[in-house]
């Protein structure tokens, strides 16, 4: 899961604020608690669909 970070912390992650990185939940359930992150949503981008070209027959 990714993780924001809101303050700048050290310890066994260390983050400065502003900084977004994959974390394991069992470490990020004492920084979640302690308000340093906050939970990124995962953004599915999408590509665009490419038209296919007509072919002159």
């Amino acid at each position: 899961m990714k993780y924001k970070a809101l303050k700048s912390f050290c310890g066994q992650v260390n983050m400065f604020a502003g900084e977004v990185r994959e974390i394991e939940k069992s470490l990020a359930e004492s920084l979640l608690d302690a308000g340093y992150i906050v939970e990124v949503a995962s953004e599915k981008t999408e590509e665009p669909k490419k038209k296919k070209a007509k072919k002159d027959e």
